[in-house]
């Protein structure tokens, strides 16, 4: 499992780990299984066009993004679960706020926990 995999494309010699681990993943008989997470969906077809060619696409899971509801309910899961932030007192108006606002620009629940 390679979290933040789009991370990896920054350079030539990550650029070559990343063919290398999808090649790896593709050999015939192969036990090696690549999962790769990254916030880029297009990551295979922009940073690593020779996948393509040699037969080597990824099958890609996409995820939807957060919806306000479910972020607030992870918010106050959250908030609830650390007592420090508890004791700061944050209010369901501030809390609906913030879930509103992620949810507008782009679902992704670490805004909120910054």
């Amino acid at each position: 499992v390679v979290d933040e995999i789009d991370q990896l494309r920054a350079g030539d010699r990550q650029q070559e780990v990343l063919y290398q681990l999808f090649g790896w993943a593709c050999r015939d008989a192969s036990r090696f299984a690549l999962l790769g997470i990254a916030n880029a969906v297009d990551l295979h077809e922009r940073f690593l066009p020779k996948l393509r060619q040699s037969g080597c696409s990824p099958d890609i899971l996409v995820y939807p993004a957060y919806t306000k509801d479910q972020l607030r309910a992870i918010l106050e899961e959250r908030m609830l679960q650390d007592a420090s932030q508890a004791d700061f007192g944050f209010d369901a108006v501030a809390l609906e706020l913030c879930a509103r606002k992620i949810a507008s620009k782009s679902g992704d629940l670490r805004k909120g926990l910054e």
